[in-house]
């Protein structure tokens, strides 16, 4: 699995991918917060992260925060590790959109442990997410354009946003041209 890492820390860094590269990860090293965040905006963006809290330019908190408001990024699964371990430190990180949350230094296998959830979520979210877009077509194949079961439809796919309005609007109007 690729997996990204942000840790400003070299020496952290440097143990965190020898041991996920152990395990045969890929894995896409960053050393910022920013450099991250440019990361999971590329094409082949990994789709599981490490990031640790304290970095320059963004901690690991706030790249939760941006990530969460790209619909591209709905399917990132991560993980902040942190030397921070309060109570409060771990509400805010998971308010803020992480999945998983890990104290410095890390236990090689909770953090195996860790990955291995995180890849279980990532796999059933593509699988559903698979399903759904062939329940769709499907749908779409045997019900006729313009309908308004068809515009129902379409309108529980994110990608298409604003068709709900347009169709309750339709199937309003066809109801009251019966009356």
């Amino acid at each position: 699995m690729k997996i990204l890492i942000a840790e400003d820390d070299a020496t952290s860094q440097l143990l965190l991918q020898s041991t996920l590269e152990q395990w045969d990860h890929e894995v896409v090293v960053t050393s910022d917060g920013l450099q991250a965040y440019q990361a999971l905006l590329a094409d082949d963006a990994p789709r599981l992260a490490i990031f640790d809290w304290m970095m320059p330019h963004l901690d690991g908190v706030d790249i939760c925060r941006k990530a969460r408001k790209e619909a591209r990024l709905e399917h990132l699964y991560v993980i902040i590790l942190t030397t921070r371990d309060t109570k409060d430190d771990i509400a805010e990180a998971l308010s803020a959109g992480a999945d998983d949350y890990l104290n410095k230094p890390f236990d090689r296998k909770e953090l195996q442990a860790r990955i291995q959830v995180g890849k279980r979520v990532l796999d059933l979210q593509m699988t559903l997410a698979d399903r759904v877009r062939e329940l769709e077509e499907a749908i779409a194949r045997k019900t006729p354009p313009g309908s308004v079961a068809n515009l129902f439809l379409l309108q529980e796919n994110p990608r298409q946003p604003g068709l709900l309005a347009a169709g309750r609007a339709l199937y309003r109007n066809s109801h009251r041209r019966r009356l």
